[in-house]
């Protein structure tokens, strides 16, 4: 689905829902024939919970506390999202979480807490400031902040050893200087995701 007009806006209740919906889909692609056992037990990999292109323009907390327990992979791209709760920091085992193309100006600050993320991508949104925590993400692997308006990496991120994949396209740094931040002639370059 590629144009936001014709998805009317989720509300609370619907988005409760439709997490509550994602995640009954995911346990019956999985365990067509499981009773109601431990969720880690269950889903030893976490779920995917994938709510793009839906007009979201707030998480709610009870949405949290719904996918908290089983989603490792939670896709919130292209929405209108200007800020997520606090409570996302209860999504322990996520790993992966996408919230390209929304509106979000400052980093939310519950990622930082998200010790288990491995692939983040905040790009196509309009922060303009990475905080110095982002080293807290120790299992970071691949993070794209393409298209934002950050104009300073933190030095921070440098402490990130597991950090494989840094996508940097569309920014306009300052520092570090963006020749430092340019490729030797022959490195392959990967595809861009645009």
């Amino acid at each position: 689905m590629a144009d936001l007009d014709f998805v009317p806006a989720a509300v609370a209740d619907d988005l409760v829902g439709l997490a509550r919906n994602e995640l009954a889909r995911e346990r019956g692609a999985h365990y067509p024939a499981s009773s109601d056992t431990d969720a880690s037990q269950e889903h030893p990999n976490g779920v995917t919970i994938d709510l793009g292109y839906r007009k979201i323009q707030t998480l709610p907390a009870e949405m949290i506390d719904v996918i908290k327990d089983e989603c490792a992979r939670l896709a919130l791209s292209h929405n209108l999202l200007t800020s997520l709760p606090p409570q996302l920091s209860k999504c322990t085992r996520l790993r992966y979480l996408n919230v390209r193309s929304n509106s979000l100006r400052e980093f939310p600050e519950a990622i930082l807490q998200l010790s288990s993320l491995e692939i983040l991508d905040i790009s196509k949104n309009k922060i303009r400031v990475l905080p110095p925590e982002i080293s807290n993400l120790k299992s970071l692997k691949v993070f794209s902040i393409q298209k934002t308006r950050i104009e300073q990496l933190p030095v921070g991120l440098a402490d990130i050893n597991s950090l494989q994949v840094l996508k940097l396209y569309g920014l306009p740094l300052t520092f570090p200087p963006p020749d430092i931040c340019t490729l030797k002639k022959d490195t392959p370059i990967p595809a861009d995701e645009n």
